[in-house]
């Protein structure tokens, strides 16, 4: 066949090679357009997640996560969502296949091609050649007008469709990026519900101090108090590490897309514009290029589908945290997940509150017992009596005095409070 019949027909298969690169970086890019042209980037994508998730059972997640798993014989995976289990990673890439083995084959389709080309080069000569491959060349010659139309129209394919992956690329990049900044706020909205309750239980501990109630009351409230602000800290810098590490995660996905892109772009360009000005070793250069980027595109289709798939299962596990915890298969993972550990310190926060206010109390009754004082009013008490400790904020009648009325009940007991005997942490009087 000669050189320049075997050129066109080469760059056919290119064209071929390029313009589905290009279709499958434009299916990808094709949800992100359709899911950022249906709300706000911050609040509407996080409804949009939760949507998808919503009113979902473990049952529900299980059943999403049974999936052909290659390394038990391609039996179903039944384990649910576990990203410990080896057999939960295996089956979710095993559903990005299709773009695998299509990649694969174009792959040793390339090579078969290109041994085949070297094959017919070095071991046939040219005079045979004419004769061999007379069939591919009056083919090439009754169909050049409609080659050249059809190299033409794929290249502008191609073109338009990396026009539209780019743009997908970088709406996704700021549909993720939103996402992220919300998870990041709230995690420093927690530390800061956390550092406000920590707080609250100091300063309460500092107006009780005027009262003279003795410092073994405060033991388990500041060891409580040490707990808390030590699980802030954790949660913050765990916040911190693991939003860099989805900032990176986003940076390198966006500039993978645009790298791929463009590559495709600059060799389609380059071959339009090779074969007319004769740089052969460009030309088939480019060539090469097209057809590992082919490669790559169906490998990154793959990859892709099963980073969609793994999203999807992360949303599901989040939605069933957050309406059961204890049965949740987050449990083994999340660092604050200890199913005791919020009952605990509930119970000392509210053993230590409950006992305090007694301790008030009583030495309100002290006062109201020498002197008489109408408008000095009893704390009211939310919390149960031991054992439980419990949260019972129905207990105190509207208008009682409450926590917060403890300055304002101080100042009005001063004048009698400096008159009572003060006592040592032992209980002996001064």
């Amino acid at each position: 066949m000669e050189p320049r019949r075997l050129g066109r027909l080469v760059f056919l298969l290119c064209c071929v090679a390029a313009v589905t690169c290009s279709l499958h970086a434009g299916a990808q890019a094709q949800p992100t357009l359709r899911q950022q042209s249906q709300g706000s980037p911050h609040n509407g994508a996080v409804r949009r997640v939760l949507s998808e998730t919503a009113n979902r059972s473990h049952s529900d997640l299980s059943r999403r996560t049974r999936r052909i798993d290659p390394l038990d014989g391609l039996r179903k995976y039944e384990g649910g969502f576990n990203i410990t289990n080896n057999h939960y990673w295996s089956s979710t890439i095993f559903t990005g296949r299709s773009g695998y083995i299509i990649g694969a084959l174009w792959l040793i389709a390339g090579i078969i091609f290109a041994g085949f080309l070297l094959a017919s080069k070095i071991f046939f000569a040219k005079s045979n050649e004419r004769e061999r491959d007379g069939v591919i060349d009056d083919f090439l010659d009754r169909c050049h007008l409609v080659s050249v139309i059809l190299i033409i129209l794929l290249a502008v394919f191609a073109i338009v469709a990396s026009a539209i992956a780019l743009q997908g690329a970088v709406r996704f990049h700021s549909r993720a990026e939103s996402i992220k900044d919300i998870v990041g706020r709230t995690a420093l909205e927690a530390t800061a519900t956390i550092y406000n309750i920590t707080g609250a239980i100091e300063k309460m501990q500092n107006i009780s101090k005027l009262y003279n109630i003795s410092s073994q009351s405060f033991d388990h409230l500041n060891s409580t108090v040490k707990a808390l602000n030590s699980e802030a800290v954790e949660i913050q810098a765990k916040a911190e590490k693991n939003m860099r590490l989805v900032s990176k995660g986003i940076n390198t996905l966006e500039l993978v897309i645009i790298l791929t892109v463009t590559l495709n772009l600059v060799a389609v360009l380059v071959l339009l514009v090779g074969r007319p000005l004769r740089l052969q070793k460009l030309y088939y250069m480019c060539i090469a290029l097209c057809w590992v980027l082919t490669v790559l595109f169906w490998m990154y289709f793959g990859l892709y589908y099963f980073l969609d798939k793994f999203a999807g299962d992360t949303c599901a596990a989040l939605e069933e945290y957050q309406l059961n915890p204890k049965n949740s298969t987050l449990g083994a993972i999340i660092p604050c997940s200890e199913k005791m550990s919020g009952s605990v310190i509930l119970h000392d926060v509210g053993a230590g509150i409950h006992d305090i206010i007694d301790q008030v109390n009583s030495n309100i009754y002290m006062i109201k017992s020498e002197y008489t004082v109408k408008q000095l009013d009893y704390i009211c008490n939310p919390f149960a009596g031991p054992p439980g400790y419990r949260y019972r904020p129905e207990n105190c009648a509207s208008g009682a005095a409450t926590i917060g009325d403890i300055p304002q009940v101080n100042k009005q007991a001063a004048p009698r409070q400096q008159m009572l005997p003060r006592t040592k942490a032992s209980g002996e009087e001064i």
